[in-house]
């Protein structure tokens, strides 16, 4: 007689790190509390989140499907002196890549100044 047993489900592997640096003016691990913080009442009062979203879907320059997910806890983060260090898989890396290779051709002195991101491969 044959029987089966479920397979605990897969999961994913984790394999870019993303690093989300602070500046002089912005401590990027305060920002992060303060827009989950944020988005969780927002989500729960029935509230807009769109800003919460925006914050880092924009001024780190994410896209809206990884903001959402830092903000959701969905994206395992580390926090590392000033900086927030998220673990991303290949379909969010894949997110990540697409968002990029979106946004507009800027002069890199205008945007590029303080870069905000690395990333860095995941044995580092």
């Amino acid at each position: 007689m044959l029987s089966f047993v479920e397979a605990p489900p897969r999961q994913a592997r984790r394999t870019m790190v993303l690093r989300l640096r602070s500046t002089p003016s912005v401590y990027v691990v305060g920002l992060l509390h303060w827009a989950r913080d944020g988005y969780a009442v927002a989500r729960a009062t029935g509230g807009p989140v769109a800003e919460f979203i925006q914050v880092f879907a924009d001024g780190y320059r994410l896209g809206a499907v990884l903001a959402e997910g830092l903000l959701r806890d969905e994206i395992p983060v580390t926090f590392e002196t000033a900086d927030v260090v998220l673990r991303l898989t290949d379909e969010e890396h894949r997110a990540f890549q697409v968002r990029q290779a979106s946004l507009p051709d800027v002069p890199k002195d205008l945007v590029e100044a303080t870069p905000l991101i690395s990333v860095l491969p995941d044995f580092l």
